[in-house]
């Protein structure tokens, strides 16, 4: 392999690395947020009968 594939094809496996570990972050932050949106709703929904019974 020429020098200069040697030193590119890191640098571009790393570029790579970083670019897929960059999307995993978002999408496992992405799934945190509708989680917690999911529990926002659960928990609303089991709180409103209890303010109607509290009124």
């Amino acid at each position: 392999m020429a020098p200069d594939r040697q030193r590119l094809v890191p640098e571009v496996c790393m570029q790579a690395a970083d670019a897929l570990f960059d999307l995993a972050l978002k999408r496992e932050r992405e799934a945190a947020h509708r989680a917690m949106d999911e529990l926002k709703r659960l928990l609303l929904g089991y709180l409103e009968p209890l303010d109607r019974e509290a009124a």
